[in-house]
């Protein structure tokens, strides 16, 4: 870790303590056996943390690490001890500095935030930002910003992003401070994140993390950038060792991310399959991969034809926090519905399982955006009917095995999606096997 800034926030460790380290240089000789002193106070109480504390000396270099505990803010001052240290002048005060969580934002443009429109999405103290600059600062939109930055791959052209939103629910709910490190950059694909692969953006990521120090987790949104032919059917192969290579190297953090919302500028049906794809490899990776976590986003509005809006960013960034509350924290919060497999009842009934846990509803007990596809190709499903744990869905004609399940799935798909008992929408998916019916006596 460099030397600490103002609003910087430390990592904070199992026990709930950090070890922040505060030091500076003397500006004048001054006798070795003198002694200089450092305390840590509370600055919205002035209750003084840690007492004053003799520093090491070498030279004119002075340093001491303080134990402090999850919280803040707290203001670090040092002074030269001849006297009353209420009385001694400062020579040093670092400011706004908070012991709690940090996350790295990654992936693209969604992620960085392309919201042009309202949504009320306030700066608070106690979210703050690693910026560009290398300076830390109020998080506020937008938080990519390539004006004085001194990183690789900056991010000049976003705004309203739901990482904001994202932190600041974390904040109220744990009541610990929250550091955002953005790192997302517009337009990538994954390989640009892969050192395995082009792993440009990894690497910038990587240089910025070198000097914030230990983390909590990384917040993913991106693929849009792979919805296309020759990438979209190994991506949650390849997403899955870059994840293992990223934990190689920082150590087994956790994983927030975003299923893709829509692509209302394509108009191709031929894009549909590849968008399927990588939604389908999202909710997989949720399913299926060590501490992912999926949120969906293809019910909320566009500010263009590919991005979120910044309402629909709030939102999404509330998501997150409420899935990494119940997922990485064991409090409150949500989990999220998604197609486990799929069975058959009969030749124009399936029943979709879902996440056990999960009662979904259908609006007006339509299919909306299923299918089944066969050899005879795709089935529009008519009818959508809760049971436990699924979903019982009716096609509008006879369908034969082999076939495959799909849900919300094309490029464009439907904004009334079945949703759970706190909304959620449930997941979308793409290509589930649907298995030959087991016995049962009814459809429940």
């Amino acid at each position: 870790m460099k030397d600490l800034m103002d609003f910087q926030i430390i990592q904070r460790e199992a026990d709930g303590y950090a070890t922040v380290p505060f030091g500076g240089t003397l500006e004048t000789d001054i006798p070795e056996e003198t002694p200089i002193i450092a305390r840590a106070v509370r600055e919205d109480d002035n209750m003084v943390i840690v007492y004053w504390t003799q520093c090491r000396r070498e030279g004119r270099e002075w340093s001491i690490d303080f134990r402090l505990p999850e919280g803040g803010l707290y203001r670090l001052e040092a002074c030269v001890q001849n006297g009353d240290p209420a009385w001694c002048g400062r020579i040093k005060c670092v400011y706004h500095i908070g012991v709690g969580d940090i996350f790295v934002t990654t992936g693209q443009s969604n992620m960085t935030g392309y919201g042009r429109d309202n949504a009320y999405d306030p700066p608070v103290l106690g979210v703050h930002a690693f910026q560009n600059t290398g300076h830390w600062g109020i998080a506020t939109h937008p938080l990519s910003d390539a004006i004085e930055g001194i990183f690789a791959y900056p991010e000049n052209a976003s705004g309203t992003s739901p990482v904001l939103s994202f932190a600041r629910r974390l904040k109220e709910r744990l009541g610990v401070p929250i550091g955002i490190v953005p790192t997302a950059v517009g337009g990538t694909p994954l390989s640009s994140w892969n050192p395995e692969q082009d792993g440009g953006c990894y690497r910038a990521m990587c240089e910025r993390l070198d000097r914030i120090g230990a983390f909590k987790g990384f917040l993913w949104y991106q693929g849009c950038s792979d919805a296309i032919q020759k990438e979209a059917g190994d991506y949650l192969e390849r997403f899955a060792r870059m994840i293992a290579l990223w934990r190689e190297k920082y150590g087994d953090h956790p994983v927030l991310t975003v299923q893709l919302n829509r692509w209302t500028g394509g108009n191709n049906p031929d894009n549909d399959p590849w968008w399927g794809m990588i939604r389908d490899a999202q909710r997989r990776a949720g399913l299926e991969l060590h501490d992912v976590y999926v949120v969906p986003s293809l019910d909320l509005p566009c500010t263009d034809g590919i991005h979120n809006s910044s309402g629909a960013n709030v939102l999404i960034g509330e998501r997150l926090a409420n899935v990494a509350l119940a997922g990485l924290y064991g409090k409150p919060g949500q989990t999220v519905a998604a197609v486990v497999g799929a069975e058959q009842i009969d030749d124009t009934h399936v029943l979709v399982h879902i996440t056990p846990g999960h009662h979904v509803t259908a609006m007006d007990g339509l299919a909306t955006g299923m299918n089944v596809e066969d050899g005879e190709g795709l089935v529009e499903c008519a009818e959508a009917q809760p049971v436990q744990d699924g979903l019982v869905v009716r096609t509008s004609r006879s369908y034969h095995l082999p076939a495959k399940f799909h849900h919300a799935w094309r490029a464009v798909p439907p904004v009334f999606v079945p949703v759970d008992y706190c909304g959620m929408p449930m997941l979308a998916c793409y290509g589930v096997e649907i298995e030959k019916k087991r016995f049962r006596t009814d459809r429940s």
